[in-house]
């Protein structure tokens, strides 16, 4: 920002500057819109009909799109787009001006209708770009919602759409060329709904002026079409303050432009409500399309886009099921351990953390095997895998439904018994510690292994933090293990200050609790 801002002080123009060119922009439309308010020979009539400020305007819209896409690289050809818009457009008001204007029967169409039509390139050229430089990489999903968007912005905008616009005596190329203006408007708006449908959520103010943008020309389009039809376009008249307004709106979308990140296209992002909104209005309104034209006795463009809406969106419902489902699942296999199917750490911390943040009374009891490296290095590396899996599934039944059993990593294991009188985890805990010491054959060979456990109590009044109650946990797990196994239970007036993990045993080996020192 202040390297943009310094590279404009440099080349003689500043902020205050470029608020300036806005500024004189939104002036313009104003006294434009006075002007053709006013009776002839009123000084911002004069102006109007000078010609003087359907102009400028342009002009410096042109002047703030090229300063946006050299402040922002990332959208330099949208604005390039944009700007050469415009170009088109001022070419052919000068050229309607100086070289039309003094004719009593003007040809249609004209030179300056070639400028006119010449800009909608550039224009279709514009929300497409704006995808491209802030949407990363889109989902099939993504595409599906552009498909919709543009399909129901076509139907709404054909429903509206006059098609006599052909005046009497008008030839054939007359015809075409005025039903280009407003055609040509449906595309573009067909290019609008798909973006906002594709963007979604994530359109911004200047993503929303563009659309206004498209609006006021469309409507601009229409009336000038039925201008055409009834006798001939002249300048200088309310028609043209819609071009007014749409210079000051692209002056102010240009300016309002920052420097921003691609977003990338996230699965959860599709799947959010006001993700899904825009495609869902754009149904709506064929519903509301088909509703007004159906049974007419035939079958119109506005009707079959409709139609195309409506099956694109019911493709567009499976796949969001679908992508529904997908994201279930990756986030079910984000907290489940590979090998034994068990909660991983990820998995135990969220539940940690709503239990602890509700001041829900919770025993954590940390289970340490011993003797299983002897298994492993045994029997093989598939042995003790196996014998995993099947303490894994020991663990799982031996608890209530309410309670969680994880896998930590390797050999150790995590139960978080659910709101636990602390009389019970002790007993609990004993529990766990005989169903873990029974046999279990792998590889047809029976086996044996013992295990340590530490258990931490976090009542209200204690620390609400996972990791507190894990390092109470491990201290306590480290005790029983020095002991020879069996259970070792961390005794503290408040987990906020717990020892480090992982250091030698300073508790004796008897069955009392431990505490630290």
């Amino acid at each position: 920002m202040r390297a943009d801002r310094a590279g404009e002080t440099r080349s003689g123009w500043s902020e205050t500057g470029w608020r300036l060119v806005v500024a004189t922009t939104l002036a313009s439309t104003a006294v434009f819109a006075l002007g053709v308010s006013q009776p002839p020979g009123t000084p911002a009539a004069v102006l109007v009909d000078s010609g003087a400020l359907a102009v400028a305007a342009p002009l410096l819209a042109v002047a703030v799109c090229l300063r946006a896409a050299r402040r922002v690289p990332a959208e330099r050809y949208v604005w390039w787009a944009a700007a050469a818009a415009w170009i088109c457009n001022l070419v052919g008001d000068l050229a309607h001006r100086l070289v039309l204007a003094g004719d009593a029967d003007p040809p249609f169409p004209s030179v300056a209708d070639a400028f006119w039509l010449a800009s909608y390139p550039a224009l279709f050229a514009t929300p497409l770009l704006m995808v491209h430089a802030r949407l990363a990489r889109p989902r099939p999903g993504t595409w599906l919602d552009g498909l919709v968007g543009a399909l129901g912005a076509t139907a709404v905008a054909v429903a509206v759409l006059d098609p006599d616009v052909a005046a009497p005596g008008m030839s054939g190329l007359g015809v075409a060329v005025n039903l280009a203006y407003p055609v040509a408007d449906v595309v573009l708006l067909a290019l609008v709904g798909a973006v906002l449908a594709m963007i979604g959520h994530r359109a911004d103010l200047v993503l929303s002026t563009v659309c206004l943008i498209v609006a006021v020309k469309f409507a601009g389009d229409l009336l000038l079409a039925r201008e055409q039809a009834a006798g001939g376009y002249v300048p200088g008249g309310p028609l043209d303050l819609l071009w007014m307004v749409n210079a000051s709106l692209t002056a102010a979308g240009a300016w309002l432009t920052r420097p921003r990140r691609r977003d990338p296209d996230l699965l959860e992002h599709r799947l959010r409500w006001r993700s899904l909104a825009i495609p869902l209005a754009c149904a709506v309104g064929s519903l509301v399309v088909l509703g007004v034209q159906w049974g007419d006795g035939r079958t119109g463009p506005g009707e079959i886009c409709a139609l195309a809406c409506l099956a694109a969106f019911l493709v567009r419902s499976t796949v969001t099921f679908a992508e529904g489902r997908a994201l279930q699942e990756a986030r079910r296999q984000a907290g489940t351990d590979d090998l034994t199917g068990l909660p991983n750490r990820r998995s135990l911390v969220r539940r940690l953390e709503t239990d602890l943040a509700t001041g829900r009374p919770t025993a954590l009891l940390l289970l340490d095997l011993d003797g299983f490296k002897a298994v492993n290095d045994g029997l093989g590396h598939e042995a003790g895998d196996e014998l995993l899996r099947r303490l894994a599934e020991r663990l799982r039944a031996a608890v209530r439904p309410t309670d969680l059993v994880a896998r930590l990593g390797g050999d150790e294991f995590v139960v978080v018994l659910d709101a636990t009188d602390p009389d019970v985890a002790p007993e609990c805990a004993e529990r766990l510690a005989g169903v873990v010491s029974r046999p279990v054959t792998v590889a047809g060979v029976p086996v044996r292994v013992g295990v340590s456990i530490g258990l931490a109590l976090a009542s209200p009044g204690d620390a609400t933090d996972p990791a507190a109650l894990l390092r109470c946990a491990d201290v306590a797990m480290y005790a029983a293990k020095g002991a020879g196994g069996g259970v070792r239970r961390y005794v503290a007036d408040s987990l906020d200050h717990v020892p480090a993990p992982r250091l030698p045993s300073p508790f004796p080996a008897a069955d009392a609790d431990v505490a630290p020192s």
